[in-house]
C-alpha cells in the first residue's frame, strides 16, 4: 500500500492476470481488452485498484480512531492519488525494430 501510495502506479503481471480464473469470468477478454483499448482499459484497472485501496484506508483510519476513543463523527476521508496500472510481461512483444 505504502509504495503504491508513493509511486502512484502498482505492476500488473499479465500473464498472473490472465491465468487468474475469477478475473476471467468477470472480464473474460481481459486480453483482447488490452490490446485493443489500452487506455481505457489501463484506466480502469487504476480506478479498481484506487477503490480497494481508499475503502482499506478508511477502514484503518476508522479502527485507528476507535482505538484512539476519537468520535466517528461524519465519514474518514483519505486522499489516495490517482494510481497507474503498468502491465508487464504482456505477449505477443512488438521488436523495437519493427515499431
Amino acid at each position: 500500500k505504502d509504495e503504491i501510495e508513493r509511486k502512484g502506479s502498482i505492476l500488473v503481471d499479465f500473464k498472473e492476470l490472465i491465468e487468474d480464473n475469477e478475473m476471467a469470468d468477470l472480464i473474460p477478454n481481459i486480453a483482447n481488452e488490452l490490446r485493443d483499448t489500452p487506455e481505457e482499459t489501463l484506466a480502469c484497472m487504476g480506478l479498481a485498484i484506487h477503490q480497494v485501496l481508499t475503502r482499506d484506508l478508511e477502514r484503518h483510519a476508522a479502527e485507528l480512531q476507535a482505538q484512539e476513543g476519537l468520535s466517528k463523527d461524519g465519514e474518514t476521508i483519505v486522499n489516495v492519488p490517482h494510481i497507474h496500472a503498468r502491465v508487464y510481461n504482456y505477449e505477443p512483444l512488438t521488436q523495437l525494430k519493427n515499431v
